[in-house]
């Protein structure tokens, strides 16, 4: 699971509005690159049993100018949109 996804699950299973300001420490929300590492490992051991996908967090840091990537992926899994429903047709007896 992606860090942000990792993240929202983590809020939404603690209920726990502290797992939203530390993701905004580690985004590009409130990035600060020379304390990143150590946000991080928090971060990490914070979710602990959240499977997290280190190869795609890896190729997110290595490409961090476009991490707002990070902040949609954490806020839509937050808040899903629900599904559209097909529109009903009316049937004619």
């Amino acid at each position: 699971m992606r860090l942000a996804k990792a993240c929202a699950a983590h809020q939404i299973k603690s209920g726990s509005a502290s797992t939203e300001r530390r993701f905004i420490s580690i985004s590009v929300l409130d990035a600060d690159r020379e304390q990143l590492p150590h946000r991080l490992r928090q971060m990490i051991a914070l979710l602990g049993e959240q499977s997290i996908d280190f190869d795609a967090l890896l190729r997110d840091l290595l490409n961090w100018n476009d991490e707002r990537v990070w902040a949609r992926d954490f806020y839509r899994a937050l808040n899903p949109q629900p599904q559209e429903q097909p529109a009903e047709t009316e049937t004619t007896e």
